[in-house]
């Protein structure tokens, strides 16, 4: 399973996770995570929603991670349970807030989460491993 970032940019209007999401980096962390995986295995990390499939309709918001009203981990545990992460490999595209948030409600059930970003020095190079992976994919 990968697990890829919400971003800031959306789309005016409610749609399917895959296409609520309009930032630059939320397309290349998709493209990475498809380069690995079906569309079945990846779910976005909503900081308002928790985990998502890529087919879920999903309206705009406005918030972050640590934000007031964005998803605590008890409702993430309960929402990885029933999206199959735990006892999975779990695989994760996120940046360290997202990281840690996800990381704290697999722990609960002894699962952890691969984070591919962990030697990572910043936005830039996390934009770079998302191109290798994703670059994979078309050779």
């Amino acid at each position: 399973m990968f697990v890829i970032p919400c971003s800031a940019g959306k789309a005016d209007e409610a749609r399917p996770a895959a296409e609520l999401y309009t930032s630059v980096f939320f397309g290349q962390a998709l493209a990475a995570a498809r380069s690995e995986v079906a569309d079945a295995d990846i779910l976005v990390l909503s900081a308002r929603h928790g985990l998502l499939a890529l087919d879920d309709e999903v309206a705009p918001y406005d918030t972050k991670m640590g934000d007031a009203g964005c998803v605590d981990v008890s409702k993430l545990a309960a929402q990885a349970i029933g999206r199959g992460l735990v006892d999975a490999d779990v695989y994760a595209l996120l940046p360290a807030s997202y990281f840690a948030r996800l990381d704290e409600a697999l722990r609960i059930f002894d699962t952890y989460a691969t984070p591919v970003y962990e030697a990572t020095g910043g936005i830039g190079d996390q934009k770079h491993v998302c191109s290798v992976l994703a670059a994979r994919d078309a050779a």
